[in-house]
């Protein structure tokens, strides 16, 4: 059998740089140099056309018109698109000749200090070429481009331009039709790229080349400094209306915040510098919801980490940072963080975190009731109920709801109510859950959330469900599917169709059932959601091995379910369809495939370390033994199954303690003591004729 091919991640990093001193693996290097001459012929002659040199032309050849000097510029800029793209149009209006003696004149009067660290000299000899033959007005307003990112947005910079603080700097203000005239001029020229009519892309080397004549212009009477805090002044504003937009389109929203991605940046850079920690926390809410949105959370925590060093270099506490006057943004920080930390279910962090906060809040004046420790209790309250500790989670919840219950932020106080229905359905104290859930209900009926009634009505069907109440669940599951399929929310709608299902199911009403299980599958499929997809395969399999005769159809499910949990490297989900596979040849007497499963299911679970299915696992294989009428083998499985759940006070002891009673029955007592002292080397357990 020939071993596995390991593959090896490779990473590809792009620089301008010889080395990187940070990067400390081994490496291959690769350097890219500049367009083969034909590919340079090739795109010369695009961006001839598209500066309208061969316009004048007139049916003259390239060849003559620009003659053999067009080669030796060609050569002179070694293939650098961006050099081709800033000096080409300069066609236009001087010689080949004359540019490649000016090129070569300009890079040679460089001073080292004059260039970009590890830019070519003749880039920047061709960008001052192509900068000196712009008119006065854009030689003027163009450096102005140096403090924006990647993009230029026309509305933003007629914005800029129009103010006060910019007039004294630059000498003029600039209405919408002069920025417009302004960027396509900038375009022509080949220094920005128009991406839509008000949206121009500004090349990485611009903002340095930008940023060095700004510097000559506004050294006067720290002008540069001023027109930084204009920009950073109107970017705080735009990330604030960004965050508002959110909450009304998120789509759009998240769009424009990514569009202006690298300005929001390069604006809490300038924000940092100033030591402006409420500008800082404005400009960095919008790009932390797009980045969370995004699943982007390895740049998320990267960029608060480094907030965090900055507003508490030393301890990176409270006191520090409110010696530094950024104890807000030190909050919001702190707060965000263990958040996300409980949500990826990082429960030490978490709490550490919350502690942290609570700690602070502790030393302020005052009753401590400020809402913000109604957050941290909440947030507590999640990580203990994550941990299962039901009863510490209810008492963080209420501590929560005695602060915020009645004041301004109703969503909040629904989320206590949410989280304390959720405590008390854990408990199987149903009926107090739903009272829970109701008043959940009516909070966001008011508020006129259809998402959250969505979760709130799913809530109260599933605890219907587990009282039995069917009619009620259905009831509360329907109301779900309305807002969902009105909304076109298909994501959500995959888990109240199956819920739908599930409660068909339970009333034997199995073609009912078939067709929501269905509808799931479909949207699941469809959406590209592997897990869920497995979900529904693995429930298709129980309806199917339910309605009896069926074996056959519920084999094939649970076999599609098993191989996408596989794939997906879900263990345990994977032994949970081993293990059904085992119930399914069981039911059909087919004890040795039966046992196949069992045993493959088990393997499973001791890998994803859940004693819990493996001490279930044991119990099953006790009672195939014990079907196979081998009564020390099903004695064996069984202590194995009673060792697991005592040791690890597992909640299966009664049904354990009741298939040792009966297999005690079998065997004899006397017999039964003898085996368990051969076996575990003491008595047998005392307390199997009681049940908890």
């Amino acid at each position: 059998m020939k071993s596995p091919r390991v593959v090896k991640p490779w990473v590809l990093l792009v620089g301008r740089r010889e080395q990187e001193p940070w990067l400390h693996t081994p490496y291959l290097e690769f350097r890219l140099a500049g367009l083969a001459q034909t590919d340079a012929l090739e795109l010369g002659t695009q961006v001839l056309r598209r500066a309208g040199v061969f316009d004048l032309f007139q049916g003259t050849s390239i060849e003559r018109r620009l003659g053999p000097d067009y080669f030796t510029l060609l050569d002179l800029m070694e293939g650098h698109p961006l050099a081709m793209s800033v000096g080409l149009p300069l066609l236009k209006e001087a010689p080949a000749s004359i540019l490649e003696q000016e090129i070569t004149q300009r890079t040679g009067e460089l001073d080292p200090s004059d260039g970009e660290e590890a830019r070519p000299q003749f880039l920047t000899a061709v960008m001052d070429a192509s900068f000196s033959r712009m008119p006065r007005r854009s030689r003027t307003h163009l450096p102005f481009l140096a403090l924006f990112q990647r993009r230029v947005l026309l509305d933003i910079l007629t914005h800029l331009t129009q103010e006060r603080v910019y007039r004294s700097v630059m000498g003029e203000e600039l209405g919408w039709g002069a920025c417009r005239t302004l960027l396509r001029s900038a375009r022509d020229s080949g220094f920005i790229e128009q991406v839509t009519p008000s949206v121009y892309q500004v090349h990485p080397a611009f903002p340095w080349f930008y940023g060095r004549q700004l510097h000559r212009q506004a050294a006067a009477a720290d002008g540069g400094r001023r027109l930084e805090e204009e920009f950073l002044r109107v970017y705080t504003d735009t990330a604030d209306y960004f965050m508002e937009s959110l909450y009304e389109d998120q789509d759009a929203a998240a769009t424009a915040v990514l569009a202006e991605e690298g300005n929001l940046s390069q604006a809490i850079g300038l924000a940092l510098e100033a030591k402006a920690w409420n500008q800082v926390q404005v400009l960095v809410q919008p790009l932390a919801q797009v980045y969370k949105m995004q699943k982007r959370r390895p740049e998320l925590q990267r960029l608060r980490r480094k907030l965090l060093s900055e507003v508490a270099p030393e301890t990176g506490g409270a006191a520090e940072a409110e010696t530094a006057g950024g104890i807000d943004l030190w909050l919001y920080l702190m707060g965000t963080e263990a958040s996300e930390a409980a949500d990826f279910g990082e429960l030490d962090r978490g709490e550490d975190l919350n502690l942290q906060l609570l700690a602070y809040f502790a030393t302020l004046p005052g009753d401590n009731d400020d809402p913000r420790v109604a957050a941290v209790n909440h947030q507590l309250g999640v990580i203990a109920q994550q941990r299962w500790l039901l009863e510490e989670a209810e008492v963080w919840f209420l501590k929560s709801l005695a602060i915020i219950e009645y004041g301004e932020d109703k969503a909040a106080v629904a989320d206590d109510y949410h989280s304390l229905g959720q405590v008390k359905r854990y408990q199987r104290r149903y009926a107090e859950a739903q009272g829970w859930f109701r008043k959940s209900l009516e909070i966001h009926k008011a508020l006129q959330d259809p998402d959250e009634m969505v979760n709130d009505y799913r809530s109260l069907g599933l605890a219907a469900q587990f009282q039995a109440e069917y009619d009620e669940a259905e009831s509360w599951y329907q109301q779900a599917r309305a807002i969902v399929e009105e909304h076109r929310d298909e994501e959500t709608a995959i888990l109240v169709y199956h819920e739908l299902a599930t409660v068909y199911h339970a009333r034997y009403l199995f073609d009912q059932a078939e067709t929501w299980f269905r509808q799931a599958l479909y949207l699941s499929e469809r959406l590209d959601k592997p897990h869920q997809t497995a979900v529904e395969f693995h429930h298709l399999g129980r309806l199917a091995q339910n309605r009896g005769l069926f074996y056959e159809d519920a084999e094939n499910w649970y076999l599609l379910a098993l191989e996408k949990f596989e794939a997906l490297g879900d263990r345990r989900s994977a032994g949970d369809q081993c293990r059904q596979l085992g119930v399914l040849f069981h039911e059909q007497q087919k004890f040795d495939e039966a046992e196949r499963w069992y045993l493959r299911a088990k393997d499973m679970f001791d890998e994803a370390g859940d004693v819990q299915r493996t001490a279930s696992t044991y119990g099953q294989m006790a009672v195939v033994a014990e079907d196979r009428g081998n009564l020390t083998a099903a004695l064996e499985w069984a202590g194995r199954t009673y060792s697991l759940v005592v040791g690890h006070n597992l909640p299966l002891l009664d049904r354990v303690k009741s298939h040792l009673r009966r297999l005690r029955r079998k065997y004899g007592n006397d017999q039964f003591t003898r085996w368990w002292q051969g076996s575990f080397g003491g008595d047998p357990p005392t307390d199997l004729d009681s049940d908890a």
